[in-house]
């Protein structure tokens, strides 16, 4: 009898688990870009970035709350990058992530406020791999 408890509260405890906060922990460390197709703003060049990368820091995330993220964008005809931080939720069952900075971006990159705001569809989180969406842009990562 002791076991069939046991079992079923187990059982609760893992149906329990909100889906949300199984994927900030999942996103939860450094991620970095692999491929950019930015269908919204054909006129940046994707060559000029040689380096995006995005950081999700370790969070317990409660209902509407922000945890905090940095990014980092090195641009390299201008030979230098762009580091801030910002803010990012997870919502609709682990399918959607919001980003929003915490602070006004100064000079920034047209791709800095793509990547930093708004809210993007999550089309694969599995293993090492982010794929996200937004507006016809399509962001890939790869979990360093």
């Amino acid at each position: 009898m002791k076991n069939i408890f046991t079992l079923i509260l187990i059982s609760i405890a893992l149906v329990a688990c909100d889906k949300n906060q199984r994927t900030v922990k999942k996103l939860d460390g450094q991620w970095k870009s692999h491929k950019l197709i930015l269908a919204s703003q054909p006129t940046i060049n994707l060559a000029a970035f040689g380096d995006l990368k995005l950081t999700f820091n370790e969070c317990e995330l409660k209902d509407d709350e922000y945890c905090t993220m940095n990014t980092s964008i090195k641009i390299v005809i201008q030979a230098n990058s762009t580091e801030s931080t910002g803010l990012f939720k997870v919502s609709g069952k682990g399918t959607e992530l919001e980003f929003k900075p915490d602070q006004p971006l100064e000079n920034s990159s047209p791709l800095d406020s793509i990547i930093t705001a708004g809210t993007f569809k999550i089309t694969d989180l599995s293993g090492d791999d982010l794929k996200m969406s937004k507006d016809g842009d399509v962001f890939e990562f790869k979990k360093q």
